[in-house]
C-alpha cells in the first residue's frame, strides 16, 4: 500500500487552498494512506475530519531547521513511500531527500529539482490550481468542480446558532459578517473604514468576527466609531470550526485577504474581498461568485516587503462607499437566487436554487424549506448498477436534481467500470468510485476495502438506485446516515427511506421516487445529457472525413448499431441491412456509419455483408474502432440512429440525436425514450424476430424526412 505524506502549509487559508488537491489525490489513490503535516493551530484545526486524510500531524517545531527536522523524522519513522512537498521550499524537499523517501514530488523549477524524483510543472496562477498541478494524478482524476472543503459538525452548528441567538441576531434577515483582521499589517483594512462602510449599510444586520488580541482591539474601535450601524461582536468567541459554522449562516462576508475569507468560500458564503499587498489572482476567493476590490497600485503586490513606509496606500485607496456598494450588490444577487442552498445554513432560508440545464438557473417561488433542506446533508453517495453502463446513464437526471437540491454538497457516484469515461466533463459529480465485483475486485476482501472507503467518506445520504440486496447492504455497512432506496429484494430493513418499485413505470421516474423520499419537492426533469468536448468532436470529424472521402460538410450520417450486450436483445442483422438499404437509397447524401463495441464487430460485418453493394460503398464500419469517448463523439455527429435497447442508444438520445429504438424482451415503457424526435418500437410477442423491417423503415423515414433540426429535439420525455 502506498503511504503519502503531504507537507502542507503553515496558515489556515493556505491549508484550505490545498483541499481540492487533497481531494484529487484521494480520488486517484482511494486505498492509499494519506497523511499531512501542517502548521499547528488554525491550519491543523481546519483540516480536522477531512474525509480525504487519514492522519493530520501538527507542525510543532519552530524555525526552518526545526520544521525540516520534524519532516525528516516523520518520513523516516513513518516509512512513507511518497512525499509531496506543497510549499515551494527547497529545505523541505531536501529533508525528504535525506530521509531517502522513494518518491519525492513537488513543483518544478522552484529550486527543488535536485531533491525531487517527480518534478511537476505548473503554469497555474491561483495557488489552489498550482497545488492541484503538484499532485501525482492523471488528468482524468482532476475534479471538474473544484471547491474548498471544511467539515463542520452538528456541535459547531449548534454553538454558532446559540452565539448568534444570544447576540440578538435575526436570522430571517440578510446577515453580513465582517472579518476585521489579517495576518500582516499590510493586508488589513482600517477600523474607521470598516465603521464608515457599516454606517452606509446601517439597515443590514452585521456580526464582527476574528480572533486574537489585535482583532479584538480593532473590533472595539469599530464599535466605538460606528454612528448608525449596530454590529455585534463575536471576535475571540469562536474556534475555527465554530467560525465556519457562523460564516455558513451569513449571506456575505466582508474581509481582507485572510484565512476567514477562504473559510467563507469553503462553506459557500460569497465574499467582498479587499486586496492590496497580495495578488487576488493568486490567492483570491476560489468560487467565481465573490467580488474583489483591488487597486493594483504601481507598488502592488508587495507581499511581505511593503515600500510605503507603513502608510499601506493600497488598502487606504479602497473607500468605504465602494465597499458598501459591493456588499449591497452581492446581497441583492445572493438573497433571491442563492438563499437556502448552503448545506449548513438552511434553517431560515425559504428559497431554493434550481438548475434545469447546464448553465441555466432560476429561483423557485418562495416556499417552506423541504425536508431535504432541513436535513444537514453535506456528503451524498449515489449508487447505481455495477454491470450495465446504460443504467448509469439513466441516472444522470438524478445527478442533476441532486446537485440542484444540494448545490454545495460533495456528491459521489458508486458504480461499475467505464462510468468515469462515460461521465467525463459532467458538472454534477465531485467523485466517481468505480467498483468491479465481477472481475477485478471480486471477493470479500475487495468488498471490505470498498466498505472501509465509504466509511472514510462519512456520507450523510445514500441514494441506492440499484435493486440488489448489496446496494442496500453496502451503504448500511458504509455508515451512510440516510439511506433511500427500493424496499424490494429484502432490502427494507437496511434502508430508512423506502419506496415501492413499479415495474411498469419509467426507470428514471422510479429513480426520482428514491430522490423524493428524501426531497419531496425536488423538481422532476427526466432529460438525459452527455458531454462531448470540442476536441473529441473534431477528432471524430477527422476520422469520418478520412473514411468517407467526400465533401463531408454536405453528408448526412445514419448510425446503426446491430449488436447488443445480450443475444435476446439483438434484431437480426439482415433486417438492419434492409433498413440501411432503404435509407441510403432514399437520399443521395446519406452515408451509413456502423457503430458498436469490439464484441459487436462480427454482427456489424454480418449486417454489411447482407447490405446491397451500393449501400456498402457508402458505409463505414466503426464497430470496435473507438474507445467509449470516441464512440460518443461519432454518435454526436449523426443525423439519425437506429439500434437495439443498448447504452449506445441511450447515449444517442442524451446527445440529441433522433433515435429509432427496437425493443423485444425488455419493457419499452420502462427503458424507452419518448419525444418528438424519437420512436420506440416494441415487438408484438417479446422476441426481436417478430419485429418487422417495414415498421422500422417507416419510423426511420419519418424521422429522417422531418424538418426539425437535430439541435431542436428538446428534452426527452419518459412515460410514467
Amino acid at each position: 500500500m502506498r503511504k503519502f505524506l503531504v507537507v502542507n502549509m503553515n496558515y489556515m487559508g493556505d491549508a484550505l487552498l490545498t483541499t481540492p488537491a487533497l481531494a484529487a489525490l484521494r480520488r486517484a489513490h482511494p486505498d492509499a494512506q494519506i497523511d499531512t503535516v501542517v502548521g499547528a493551530g488554525a491550519a491543523a484545526q481546519v483540516l480536522e475530519s477531512n474525509p480525504d486524510l487519514d492522519n493530520i500531524i501538527a507542525r510543532t517545531a519552530r524555525g526552518s531547521w526545526g520544521r525540516c527536522s520534524q519532516i525528516y523524522r516523520l518520513l523516516r519513522e513513518g516509512r512513507y513511500t511518497d512525499a509531496i512537498i506543497l510549499p515551494p521550499l527547497p529545505a523541505y524537499a531536501a529533508a525528504a531527500f535525506f530521509a531517502r523517501t522513494p518518491a519525492r514530488i513537488g513543483q518544478a523549477d522552484r529550486g527543488m529539482n535536485r531533491f525531487l524524483t517527480d518534478r511537476r510543472p505548473t503554469r497555474a496562477v491561483h495557488m489552489a490550481d498550482a497545488m492541484l498541478d503538484t499532485m501525482p494524478i492523471a488528468p482524468d482524476a482532476r475534479p471538474e468542480r473544484r471547491r474548498l472543503w471544511v467539515t463542520v459538525g452538528r456541535d459547531e452548528m449548534e454553538a454558532a446558532e446559540r452565539l448568534l441567538s444570544e447576540a440578538g441576531v435575526d436570522l430571517s434577515r440578510p446577515l453580513l459578517a465582517v472579518n476585521v483582521g489579517a495576518t500582516r499589517p499590510q493586508k488589513r483594512w482600517f477600523a474607521e473604514s470598516f465603521a464608515a462602510a457599516l454606517d452606509s449599510l446601517g439597515d443590514v444586520p452585521c456580526v464582527l468576527v476574528g480572533s486574537g488580541e489585535h482583532d479584538a482591539a480593532v473590533a472595539a474601535e469599530v464599535l466605538r466609531c460606528v454612528r448608525r450601524a449596530r454590529p455585534v461582536s463575536l471576535v475571540g468567541r469562536t474556534n475555527v470550526k465554530q467560525l465556519a459554522a457562523v460564516l455558513s449562516r451569513c449571506d456575505v462576508l466582508l474581509s481582507a485577504d485572510s484565512g476567514p475569507m477562504h473559510l467563507a468560500t469553503a462553506v459557500g458564503t460569497p465574499t467582498v474581498a479587499l486586496f492590496g499587498s497580495t495578488d487576488p489572482a493568486a490567492t483570491g476567493p476560489y468560487d467565481g461568485v465573490s467580488r474583489v476590490l483591488y487597486k493594483s497600485l504601481p507598488c502592488a503586490p508587495c507581499g511581505n516587503h511593503p515600500t510605503c513606509g507603513g502608510r499601506f496606500d493600497c488598502m487606504r485607496a479602497i473607500t468605504p462607499d465602494e465597499v458598501a456598494f459591493a456588499v449591497r450588490a452581492l446581497l441583492r444577487e445572493r438573497r433571491p437566487a442563492l438563499a437556502a442552498v448552503l448545506p449548513m445554513a438552511v434553517l431560515a432560508r425559504p428559497q431554493v436554487r434550481l438548475y434545469d440545464r447546464v448553465g441555466e438557473q432560476h429561483a423557485a417561488p418562495l416556499r417552506e424549506p423541504s425536508e431535504a433542506a432541513k436535513t444537514d446533508i453535506r456528503r451524498i453517495l449515489i449508487a447505481t448498477k455495477f454491470r450495465f453502463i446504460g443504467d448509469t446513464l439513466l441516472a444522470i437526471p438524478i445527478f442533476r436534481a441532486a446537485r440542484a437540491q444540494w448545490p454545495h454538497a460533495h456528491i459521489a457516484l458508486l458504480t461499475g467500470k467505464n462510468a468515469r469515461l462515460l461521465l467525463q466533463n459532467n458538472p454534477y459529480l465531485d467523485e466517481i468510485i468505480e467498483f468491479d465485483p465481477y472481475k477485478k475486485e471480486k471477493g470479500p476482501r475487495a468488498y471490505l476495502r470498498l466498505v472501509r472507503r465509504l466509511r472514510r467518506g462519512h456520507f450523510d445520504l445514500c441514494l441506492a438506485l440499484n435493486r440488489s440486496f448489496h446496494s442496500a447492504l453496502t451503504p448500511w455497512l458504509g455508515g451512510a446516515r440516510v439511506r433511500a432506496g427500493f424496499k424490494s429484494e429484502g432490502r427494507g430493513p437496511l434502508l430508512n427511506r423506502r419506496v415501492d418499485y413499479d415495474r411498469e413505470k419509467s426507470e428514471i421516474a422510479c429513480y426520482f421516487d428514491v430522490l423524493r423520499a428524501v426531497a419531496p419537492d425536488a423538481p422532476v426533469n427526466p432529460a438525459l445529457e452527455l458531454w462531448v468536448s470540442d476536441a473529441e468532436r473534431q477528432s471524430a470529424t477527422a476520422r469520418l472525413r478520412a473514411a468517407l472521402g467526400e465533401d463531408f460538410s454536405r453528408l448526412r450520417l445514419i448510425g446503426i448499431q446491430p449488436g447488443a450486450s445480450l443475444p435476446g436483445k439483438r434484431w437480426p442483422p439482415e433486417r438492419f441491412a434492409s433498413v440501411a438499404d432503404a435509407l441510403v437509397d432514399d437520399d443521395a447524401w446519406a452515408r451509413l456509419v456502423v457503430v458498436g463495441g469490439p464484441d459487436e464487430a462480427e454482427a456489424a460485418r454480418t449486417m454489411l455483408d447482407c447490405c446491397a453493394p451500393e449501400t456498402r460503398a457508402r458505409a463505414v464500419d466503426f464497430a470496435g474502432a473507438f474507445d467509449l469517448r470516441g464512440s460518443l463523439a461519432v454518435v454526436s455527429r449523426l443525423r439519425l440512429f437506429v439500434g437495439n435497447d443498448t447504452a449506445v442508444m441511450h447515449s444517442a438520445v442524451a446527445l440529441g440525436v433522433p433515435t429509432v429504438a427496437l425493443f423485444g424482451p425488455t419493457n419499452p415503457r420502462k427503458w424507452g425514450n419518448y419525444g418528438p424526435c424519437h420512436r420506440v418500437l416494441e415487438s408484438p410477442d417479446g422476441t426481436m424476430g417478430a419485429l418487422e423491417a417495414d415498421r422500422v423503415i417507416a419510423a426511420a423515414r419519418e424521422l429522417w424526412r422531418a424538418t426539425t433540426p437535430v439541435e431542436d429535439c428538446g428534452p426527452v420525455k419518459h412515460r410514467v
